[in-house]
């Protein structure tokens, strides 16, 4: 063997080995492209979501519900729950969601669309018993169409393309109350 068959058998070997090299490294490239896009869809899918909450506050003359849009764009179909349950119920979900058949007592409320702000609205509990809690919880759709709950226990759940009130029907929670309730501006 000559020694520039020598030399050219070598730089076949290297050649092969920056090939295979390159392509290891464009497909762990495209592994990490792949997660970042993946973290971007979820930011951008929780970007308006994860700025609604809701909440109890002692009023003067019983209890209110302050609902509180943090984005900059208004959520729709909202239904806004809240009631007193016992501290040993299962379904953190519908905690503060009322229904007939369930041992929470409390108001549901229809809202339709709701603005940027922070919202005030009316809710007379009855008393609770030692071991009770009370507790909000809100369903919306946000403004790419995705269904929400945040549950009573702040937990935020995505129901995907669904209605709100295919959400509380699920739950066997009823239908949306007829009409829409009143709401105003949250002042500290």
């Amino acid at each position: 063997m000559a020694c520039s068959d020598i030399i050219n058998l070598i730089i076949a070997v290297l050649t092969a080995f920056a090939a295979i090299s390159a392509m290891c490294t464009a497909i762990k490239a495209n592994e990490i492209a792949e997660q970042s896009f993946e973290i971007s869809k979820s930011v951008y899918e929780h970007s308006q979501s994860d700025r609604i909450s809701v909440w109890l506050v002692k009023a003067e003359r019983g209890d209110d519900i302050i609902l509180r849009n943090g984005s900059e764009a208004p959520i729709y179909d909202v239904f806004v729950g809240a009631g007193i349950s016992n501290k040993g119920d299962e379904c953190k979900l519908t905690k503060g969601l009322s229904n007939s058949s369930s041992n929470l007592h409390g108001l549901n409320h229809s809202l339709g669309v709701v603005p940027p702000g922070t919202w005030i609205i009316k809710a007379e509990l009855m008393m609770g018993g030692m071991s009770s809690i009370p507790g909000a919880t809100v369903v919306f759709k946000d403004m790419y169409g995705k269904t929400w709950v945040r549950d009573a226990a702040g937990d935020l759940h995505d129901k995907g393309n669904v209605t709100p009130a295919d959400v509380l029907d699920l739950y066997k929670l009823g239908e949306v109350p007829y009409g829409q309730e009143g709401y105003k501006e949250y002042k500290q």
